[in-house]
């Protein structure tokens, strides 16, 4: 493990991030990006991962995404029913009116409940 001390590590490694635009940078950019200064937060970073990145070596260091896979139909479903809620104007809703909205739209596409 480094720390990372220096303004100049911070700016080279967002460069790198622009030239090499693949996931493994741009989850390294989300995370500079959102502590602001490195040296500030007691970053750290392993040694071979700075290497193999700036390298542009693959990003085998990320470890395989976990969880189910994104259900499409119900993301439109309830993309449908939050475009809804903002564009109506002081309406309250229970979960319940909710549900019943989502089924509604679902029909046989699939559970509103998932």
């Amino acid at each position: 493990m480094h720390e990372a001390k220096s303004d100049k590590l911070t700016e080279t490694i967002l460069r790198i991030c622009d030239e090499r635009q693949d996931e493994w940078a741009f989850q390294v950019k989300g995370r500079i990006s959102t502590c602001g200064d490195l040296h500030a937060v007691d970053a750290v970073y392993h040694g071979h991962c700075q290497r193999d990145f700036v390298k542009f070596k693959s990003d085998r260091h990320f470890y395989p995404k976990t969880g189910r896979p994104a259900n499409s139909d119900a993301s439109v479903i309830f993309e449908t029913v939050c475009d809804k809620l903002e564009s109506e104007e002081s309406e309250i809703y229970t979960v319940d009116e909710l549900l019943q909205q989502m089924q509604s739209l679902c029909g046989a596409a699939g559970d509103a409940n998932t």
